[in-house]
């Protein structure tokens, strides 16, 4: 009956993120903003339910990732909430922004402490290299539109804080997609698309902010948005609630049991 129980709310959980996420998209499509608001900014608390319910033996790093994150859209739903224009609203997004770096950093630390960094710079060097060379691309570009678009204008504060924000979601990019190499499974997998989703919405909304066409660059930026938080309530779900038997090519963290294919 507990057992049963137990499966029953993590069923509903699941389903409530499901329908927060279908909501946040219908949102954007029929350009009902202040639905999206309320519907985006309970979808983190209620993935913090449902992993604290699904996964008994929780990962330090994700459960900063979870938190950090949650704090940071309520912050961002405050901030949208009281108005974008005055000066509490700004200092509200500024500080969101810090959040959410702290939560982009602890995901990344995540990703690369369930890796043997020796094996993985001996099995995919060529990767390393080439992803590397994307992510210095990528910062080059972000950096571009941000000095073209008058960023340096402002304060040196928000210059400074944008670029490191920059370049911790390029590190979870890039380290998401070593991870799933590194894995070879549906959950590395999983995680990687959820990254993959989540950080080009970033991108999306950066271009969003800076040019013409911005309905339908709004729209892009919630469709990969709510595929990003669905994939991360998936990977949540290949989590189990014991830990998992030890054996050849599986190991092991203080918090955490990872399965990896050697």
């Amino acid at each position: 009956m507990i057992v049963f129980m137990k499966h029953l709310k993590e069923a509903l959980l699941a389903s409530i993120i499901v329908l927060l996420c279908i909501i946040f998209l219908a949102s954007a499509i029929i350009n009902f903003k202040q639905l999206g608001l309320y519907s985006r900014v309970l979808i983190f608390p209620s993935l913090i339910f449902f992993y604290s319910i699904k996964v008994k033996r929780r990962d330090l790093f994700f459960s900063l990732f979870l938190l950090f994150f949650t704090v940071a859209e309520f912050l961002l739903f405050c901030a949208y909430s009281i108005d974008f224009n005055k000066i509490y609203g700004i200092k509200t997004i500024y500080l969101s922004t810090f959040f959410y770096t702290l939560a982009y950093a602890s995901l990344f630390v995540l990703i690369i402490s369930n890796m043997k960094i020796k094996r993985l710079i001996k099995g995919f060097p060529l990767h390393i290299i080439v992803l590397v060379l994307f992510g210095f691309y990528l910062l080059y570009a972000l950096d571009n539109m941000l000095k073209n678009n008058g960023l340096l204008s402002v304060a040196v504060f928000e210059y400074i804080l944008a670029s490191i924000y920059n370049l911790v979601i390029i590190l979870v990019l890039i380290s998401s997609l070593l991870g799933y190499l590194y894995h070879d499974n549906k959950k590395s997998l999983s995680l990687f698309i959820a990254c993959l989703c989540i950080v080009f919405s970033e991108l999306v909304q950066t271009a969003y902010y800076f040019m013409e066409r911005e309905q339908l660059l709004n729209l892009v930026y919630t469709i990969l948005l709510s595929v990003g938080f669905l994939m991360l309530c998936v990977y949540l779900s290949f989590n189990k609630s014991k830990s998992a038997a030890m054996g050849i090519g599986q190991e092991t963290r203080v918090w955490f049991t990872v399965k990896t294919k050697e």
